[in-house]
């Protein structure tokens, strides 16, 4: 291969390295609503050159929705396997889907919380994210950290709630993530703790 040839391929993965940082950036802002113009020109490149590295939009968005969701998926199964402890794991867990928060923004909350276009319905497996919830109460069930009454359901569920978009767009506005991921951690586990005995007098 020739130098030419290899400095022409060096520059196409530059290129689409800038286009998938731009589209990152600009997904996270705007979510789905993300605009191929601005992606391309916060890359530094023309529209021509983004349609060279995908075929369209949607296959752009593609590509950053299954790069989030693979890394999610690999640290929460890492997590799952390392930590014992119920309550540290789901603390954990939680840190992990806040950081793709802060890394994604609109597009975490959207996929989250199940409000995608239809196309990209696919993207991110929700009945396995709430799997994993679910397998960290049972774990905690069987611990007895966790009440044995709970309806576990009904505790994913509110869990997936807790980032409802517009609720936690708003909330992003006042607090910042750290804050939001400590209060909504500690939320959960407070609903899912066996109570303390009383005290005896």
């Amino acid at each position: 291969m020739t130098k030419p040839e290899l400095s022409a391929r060096a520059d196409a993965r530059r290129n689409r390295e800038r286009l998938l940082e731009a589209a990152r950036s600009v997904l996270a802002e705007r979510g789905f609503e993300a605009d191929v113009t601005e992606i391309a020109f916060r890359a530094g490149v023309g529209a021509g050159t983004l349609y060279r590295h995908f075929q369209s939009k949607e296959a752009l968005i593609l590509e950053v929705t299954r790069e989030m969701a693979s890394r999610t998926f690999r640290d929460l199964n890492e997590i799952a396997a390392t930590v014992q402890d119920a309550r540290e794991c789901l603390r954990r867990t939680m840190q992990i889907g806040f950081e793709r928060v802060k890394e994604y923004g609109q597009l975490t909350i959207a996929l989250v919380a199940g409000t995608q276009p239809p196309q990209y319905d696919r993207v991110v497996d929700r009945q396995g994210l709430g799997n994993v919830f679910s397998s960290l109460i049972y774990r905690g069930i069987a611990q007895g950290h966790f009440r044995a009454d709970i309806d576990v359901e009904y505790a994913v569920a509110v869990c997936f709630a807790l980032v409802a978009p517009q609720a936690l767009s708003e909330l992003m506005e006042k607090r910042s993530l750290d804050e939001i991921t400590v209060s909504t951690t500690d939320f959960i586990l407070a609903g899912l703790t066996v109570p303390a005995p009383p005290e005896e007098e």
